[in-house]
């Protein structure tokens, strides 16, 4: 590690300790680069670093950067942070959490927002074993319905080159994802209002046609999700923190 390395993390780990206090809570910083995605031992990971940390605040503050990954993994790391959090779970998204990590957030009392954060469609996606490259569940809905619309020697050589089967594993993910999403918001964010549960786990899981689609501080209030932002000398710091992981591991490596 350079000796600009070494300052980057005493400055993060500075900030995070002055809005720990402010806050009067537990920090955790879950902040991935481009290389790593929420998965399995990713979740091991966190657990560690949960078991070896003096927890002494009820509350539990979460700060997310990360593309995605895992649904189930997220899943199990959002329920494993709702059982050892005693008071207010809040996820804070300085910049993005896309996917699985919209998955992970949900699983907080609340999710605090600002102008440059970004949530993502929690569309779980499937590896073509023909291209190797990832599907959408979107994408198998809309290739479903042009299918619906063909008929003779066109409709019967596309049936013959589609992996039906596979077909029928995004439905059934999509299903399982929307399923895991409702129960998180139900432990805690909507914990009485199962139906208003229900109904943002059904927008995030197939309410958008592309899964890249940008969930914007605006948008995540209309779709119904608690939004909460920080106060301006709170919020400075957690982008402060932000921008020193951003500077030193997303564009240096």
């Amino acid at each position: 590690m350079s000796p600009e390395n070494s300052r980057a993390l005493e400055d993060m780990a500075r900030e995070l300790e002055e809005l720990a206090k402010i806050r009067g809570t537990f920090i955790l910083p879950i902040l991935m680069d481009e290389t790593r995605s929420i998965s399995h031992y990713f979740v091991s990971e966190v657990y560690d670093r949960l078991l070896n940390s003096s927890i002494t605040a009820k509350n539990i503050d979460v700060i997310i950067h990360s593309a995605g990954g895992d649904a189930d993994a997220a899943y199990h790391l959002a329920t494993i942070l709702q059982e050892i959090c005693e008071g207010k779970l809040t996820m804070i998204v300085p910049r993005y959490a896309k996917s699985a990590a919209t998955l992970l957030a949900c699983g907080g009392d609340v999710v605090v927002m600002d102008l440059p954060s970004e949530l993502g469609p929690i569309d779980p996606q499937l590896e073509d074993p023909v291209t190797g490259r990832y599907i959408s569940g979107s994408s198998v809905r809309n290739t479903i319905k042009y299918i619906q619309e063909l008929s003779g020697p066109l409709l019967k050589e596309l049936c013959q080159r589609l992996p039906v089967i596979q077909i029928g594993d995004h439905e059934s993910l999509v299903e399982h994802v929307e399923e895991c999403l409702k129960e998180l918001l139900c432990e805690r964010m909507f914990k009485d209002e199962t139906e208003k549960a229900k109904e943002i786990a059904e927008k995030l899981t197939t309410g958008y046609s592309y899964h890249g689609r940008a969930i914007t501080l605006r948008e995540a209030k209309k779709v119904g999700l608690k939004i909460e932002t920080l106060p301006r000398d709170q919020w400075q710091k957690v982008w402060k923190v932000f921008r020193i992981f951003e500077k030193e591991v997303l564009v240096r490596g």
